[in-house]
Formats: C-alpha cells, structure tokens, sequence
C-alpha cells in the first residue's frame, strides 16, 4: 500500500488518519487503512467540529476535496443537507377505488 504524507504546511484542517489505530497523524504501520480526513470548526462553537473522510489518494486531490466540504458546510449554515421526500399518492387505481 501507498504511504499517505502531508507536506510540511498542510491545508488547515488536513489530516492522516488511521481507522485501524482512530489516530490523526498517526505514524503507523497500517498504511492500507489510512485515509484523509478534514476536520472543520464551527464557529461560533467551543469544541464542535464537522469532519469528512475524504476519497483523495494523493494530497492535491485532498485539497481540492477540502475545499469543497468547506464551501458546502458554509452555504448550508455549518448544517447537514436535508433531503426532500417527494409527498404523492402511494396507491394504485384498485387501492383508489378503496378509499
């Protein structure tokens, strides 16, 4: 497996982060279960914070990635996304009849 690295000054927020070890930083031997992972505060917060495993291979994939959490948590107020169930009629024209 590939050895994940960050450069000496990394994005703000930027991780390693092991799933095996739930460590940042880490200097682990588990390189197959590294992964990126961003960490965003929420301002306006003490310690809260938004996180995201990011799918970047290499650094500059991770920042391009990061970047785009970040524009997406600050368009919906540092709030998930709600998704919109479409409301309709779950029948068909025997059940119709029915009612």
């Amino acid at each position: 497996m590939i050895r994940l690295t960050l450069p000496k000054h990394p994005h703000t927020g930027l991780k390693i982060f092991c799933k095996t070890c739930r460590v940042d930083n880490t200097n682990c031997k588990h390189y197959g279960n590294q992964v990126y992972r961003v960490r965003i505060h929420v301002p306006g917060t003490g310690n809260s914070v938004k996180t995201k495993y990011l799918t970047a291979t290499n650094y500059d994939d991770a920042v391009l990635e990061t970047i785009q959490f970040q524009k997406e948590l600050t368009s919906n107020n540092y709030n998930p996304p709600i998704e919109i169930a479409e409301v309709g009629t779950d029948y068909n024209i025997v059940g119709a009849i029915l009612k």
